[in-house]
């Protein structure tokens, strides 16, 4: 049997998913386009309770150690932790932006 890892979310990234959405509605004044964007990022963010080891490690795209993760959907990355049985997402960010913040 596969080991389910148990999703938790930051509270930060329910505010970063709720900008993605209000910046795709915005510039293409498509609510369908908006909702499909984050549904997508959402959906990956799920998958990852089945496999979270598939991600990068983030230690080789910042000069920082850590043991944090991450995978691409669309230009965004989602950044992650794995302890124990759980996976912490930590945020959510456009590719352009500065991942070194995150510590």
């Amino acid at each position: 049997m596969v080991k389910k890892y148990k999703i938790i979310r930051e509270e930060v990234t329910h505010e970063q998913l709720n900008e993605i959405f209000d910046y795709y509605f915005s510039t293409s004044n498509d609510r369908e386009v908006a909702f499909n964007i984050v549904e997508t990022i959402d959906n990956a963010i799920d998958e990852l309770s089945n496999m979270p080891e598939r991600g990068a490690n983030l230690r080789n795209r910042v000069d920082i150690d850590t043991d944090s993760k991450y995978i691409i959907v669309y230009n965004f990355a989602i950044v992650y932790d794995i302890k124990q049985d759980q996976v912490k997402i930590i945020s959510i960010l456009h590719m352009s932006r500065d991942f070194s913040r995150l510590f």
